[in-house]
């Protein structure tokens, strides 16, 4: 405090009248100051997060509304965002954008449009599905999971967009779980997939700049090939085939395939059939090795 400030407050002492207004002053700055660093942190909030305001006002607007007070509300608030970063961390997809609209209700019957988008590994993705929420009969016999619930909700539509850099690799896929509204399943393997592709991605950016004048890729580094030969070309070329699929039940299962191709000549003068067993040899690399140290060691034996 200056000796101005100081000052101010001695001759505040003068009078109860002037040592009210002083104190309430400084409390409304008090108050001001406060609710400043407020919006900073919550500003910072969703800037850790990546959610647009339109999220959480949504999030907000979840919360049952009562007569907390605005303690209890921050607590809630508090809670939805630890489990948007827990799910964020454990589904390794970060939603960035989610609406829902009532299209229809009745008293036993809601139907609702849900639109969602979000990504995972930097690829994004959206679905658009429609809810169907009615209300359980007395005495039925339900699911163990809807044990104790008074209604049951149902995906009757729903279309799935993908990134462009998969679109093709995940078409057929995709259609499939359109036609199964398969929702879960779509996230959970969309999830896999894309921190598979990452690191098949990853992998052929290493190895073509490891072995650049002996290796290609044809589809670029975010595709399923990656391609090497003698630099000099010797009549036979390998390919590696490493597809991500990933089916209904939301499980992504990699599969990595060598393939030789190989002039008449090549075929005729290799005796020892090195090129024919070339694919089943690197099946057993893959099993012992694992995929970076199996892909080095065919490369370097093909490329020197």
């Amino acid at each position: 405090m200056s000796s101005d400030d100081i000052d101010k407050f001695i001759d505040t002492l003068a009078s109860p009248k002037e040592m009210v207004q002083y104190y309430k002053k400084e409390m409304e700055q008090l108050q001001k100051e406060i609710e400043s660093l407020e919006e900073s942190v919550e500003a910072d909030k969703q800037k850790l997060l990546e959610i647009p305001a339109s999220v959480l006002e949504e999030i907000k607007s979840q919360i049952p509304s009562s007569n907390a007070t605005g303690v209890e509300d921050d607590e809630k608030l508090q809670a939805i965002f630890k489990q948007l970063q827990v799910q964020t961390t454990f589904s390794k997809i970060a939603f960035t954008d989610t609406t829902v609209k009532v299209m229809k209700q009745s008293q036993n019957k809601t139907i609702s449009s849900h639109h969602i988008q979000g990504n995972s590994f930097g690829l994004d993705f959206s679905a658009d599905f429609e809810v169907t929420e009615t209300k359980i009969p007395e005495g039925e016999a339900v699911p163990q999971i809807l044990a104790g619930q008074e209604t049951k909700a149902t995906i009757t539509k729903l279309k799935a967009s993908v990134d462009e850099q998969v679109q093709m690799e995940l078409n057929d896929i995709i259609q499939e779980i359109q036609k199964t509204c398969a929702l879960e399943p779509f996230l959970n393997g969309y999830a896999q997939y894309a921190e598979w592709f990452r690191h098949r991605e990853n992998t052929f950016i290493h190895f073509k700049k490891e072995y650049e004048s002996a290796v290609m890729l044809p589809q670029g580094s975010t595709g399923a090939l990656l391609q090497f030969s003698h630099p000099d070309n010797n009549g036979a070329v390998y390919i590696v085939s490493w597809s991500i699929p990933f089916n209904l039940t939301g499980r992504t299962e990699p599969s990595i395939d060598l393939h030789v191709k190989a002039s008449a000549h090549m075929n005729q003068i290799d005796q020892r059939n090195i090129l024919k067993s070339a694919p089943e040899e690197f099946q057993k690399m893959l099993t012992s090795l694992g995929v970076e140290k199996a892909l080095d060691s065919i490369i370097q034996a093909v490329a020197t």
